[in-house]
Protein backbone atom coordinates (compact mmCIF):
# COMPACT_ATOMS: atom_id res chain seq x y z
CA UNK A 1 0.00 0.00 0.00
CA UNK A 2 1.21 3.86 -1.32
CA UNK A 3 2.06 5.68 2.18
CA UNK A 4 3.77 9.31 0.98
CA UNK A 5 5.56 10.03 4.59
CA UNK A 6 7.23 6.21 4.55
CA UNK A 7 8.17 7.28 1.08
CA UNK A 8 9.60 10.63 1.98
CA UNK A 9 11.63 9.36 5.52
CA UNK A 10 13.65 7.47 3.38
CA UNK A 11 15.10 10.48 1.47
CA UNK A 12 17.40 13.16 2.45
CA UNK A 13 16.17 16.20 3.64
CA UNK A 14 18.19 17.82 0.91
CA UNK A 15 16.96 15.75 -1.82
CA UNK A 16 15.68 17.23 -5.61
CA UNK A 17 11.95 14.78 -5.82
CA UNK A 18 10.21 15.19 -9.16
CA UNK A 19 7.10 16.53 -8.89
CA UNK A 20 5.58 14.02 -11.73
CA UNK A 21 6.33 11.05 -8.90
CA UNK A 22 4.58 13.30 -6.35
CA UNK A 23 1.53 13.67 -8.23
CA UNK A 24 1.38 9.61 -9.12
CA UNK A 25 1.49 8.82 -5.76
CA UNK A 26 -0.73 11.30 -4.37
CA UNK A 27 -2.97 10.00 -7.65
CA UNK A 28 -2.68 6.31 -6.31
CA UNK A 29 -3.22 7.23 -3.30
CA UNK A 30 -6.42 9.45 -3.86
CA UNK A 31 -7.63 6.48 -6.01
CA UNK A 32 -7.74 3.94 -3.47
CA UNK A 33 -9.04 5.75 -0.71
CA UNK A 34 -11.88 6.99 -2.73
CA UNK A 35 -13.43 4.16 -3.45
CA UNK A 36 -16.91 3.66 -1.88
CA UNK A 37 -16.84 0.35 -1.25
CA UNK A 38 -16.23 -0.50 2.33
CA UNK A 39 -13.48 -3.25 3.60
CA UNK A 40 -14.42 -6.92 3.38
CA UNK A 41 -12.98 -9.01 6.71
CA UNK A 42 -10.31 -10.26 4.36
CA UNK A 43 -8.78 -6.68 3.41
CA UNK A 44 -8.73 -5.97 7.00
CA UNK A 45 -7.42 -8.90 8.09
CA UNK A 46 -4.34 -8.76 5.54
CA UNK A 47 -4.04 -5.02 6.05
CA UNK A 48 -3.51 -5.29 9.73
CA UNK A 49 -1.98 -8.69 9.88
CA UNK A 50 -4.56 -10.64 11.84
CA UNK A 51 -7.11 -13.69 10.93
CA UNK A 52 -10.47 -12.87 9.36
CA UNK A 53 -12.10 -14.92 12.78
CA UNK A 54 -10.76 -11.89 14.76
CA UNK A 55 -11.57 -8.95 12.67
CA UNK A 56 -15.38 -11.03 12.37
CA UNK A 57 -14.75 -11.00 16.40
CA UNK A 58 -14.02 -7.62 16.57
CA UNK A 59 -16.69 -7.14 14.09
CA UNK A 60 -19.20 -8.52 16.68
CA UNK A 61 -17.84 -6.70 19.38
CA UNK A 62 -17.92 -3.47 17.97
CA UNK A 63 -14.52 -2.12 17.69
CA UNK A 64 -14.94 -0.75 14.41
CA UNK A 65 -17.36 1.73 14.55
CA UNK A 66 -19.93 1.56 11.57
CA UNK A 67 -18.97 -2.01 10.90
CA UNK A 68 -21.97 -3.56 9.51
CA UNK A 69 -23.23 -7.22 7.76
CA UNK A 70 -24.18 -6.62 3.92
CA UNK A 71 -27.30 -7.89 3.24
CA UNK A 72 -27.49 -9.94 6.77
CA UNK A 73 -24.45 -11.70 5.97
CA UNK A 74 -20.51 -11.18 5.28
CA UNK A 75 -19.34 -7.88 7.35
CA UNK A 76 -18.12 -4.58 6.12
CA UNK A 77 -15.74 -2.15 7.71
CA UNK A 78 -15.57 1.17 6.81
CA UNK A 79 -12.52 2.28 5.79
CA UNK A 80 -12.44 5.32 8.57
CA UNK A 81 -13.37 3.02 11.16
CA UNK A 82 -9.90 0.89 10.41
CA UNK A 83 -7.90 4.30 10.30
CA UNK A 84 -9.82 5.62 13.63
CA UNK A 85 -8.71 1.97 15.50
CA UNK A 86 -5.37 1.66 14.52
CA UNK A 87 -5.16 5.74 15.75
CA UNK A 88 -6.63 4.58 19.14
CA UNK A 89 -4.26 1.79 19.38
CA UNK A 90 -1.12 3.77 18.41
CA UNK A 91 -2.26 6.49 21.42
CA UNK A 92 -2.95 4.06 24.27
CA UNK A 93 -6.11 2.37 23.29
CA UNK A 94 -9.67 3.61 22.61
CA UNK A 95 -10.45 6.48 24.70
CA UNK A 96 -13.77 5.87 25.59
CA UNK A 97 -15.02 3.15 28.27
CA UNK A 98 -16.07 -0.31 27.74
CA UNK A 99 -19.49 -0.75 28.11
CA UNK A 100 -20.10 -3.13 31.84
CA UNK A 101 -22.31 -4.95 29.58
CA UNK A 102 -19.40 -5.99 27.52
CA UNK A 103 -18.73 -9.68 28.46
CA UNK A 104 -14.62 -10.90 28.38
CA UNK A 105 -14.86 -13.85 25.65
CA UNK A 106 -11.72 -15.89 26.99
CA UNK A 107 -13.28 -15.27 30.28
CA UNK A 108 -16.73 -16.66 29.56
CA UNK A 109 -14.79 -20.02 28.04
CA UNK A 110 -12.86 -20.64 30.97
CA UNK A 111 -15.71 -20.47 33.02
CA UNK A 112 -17.70 -22.49 30.94
CA UNK A 113 -14.80 -25.08 30.46
CA UNK A 114 -14.30 -24.85 34.37
CA UNK A 115 -18.19 -25.72 34.81
CA UNK A 116 -17.75 -28.62 32.43
CA UNK A 117 -14.63 -30.28 33.83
Amino acid sequence: MFDLARDLAGLPDDALVPVRWLRERLADAGDRDDRLADLTVEEVAEELGRAPSTIRGWCGAERFLGAYRLRGREWRVPRESVRRMLDQERDGGPTEERDPETVDLGTWRREVAGGNG
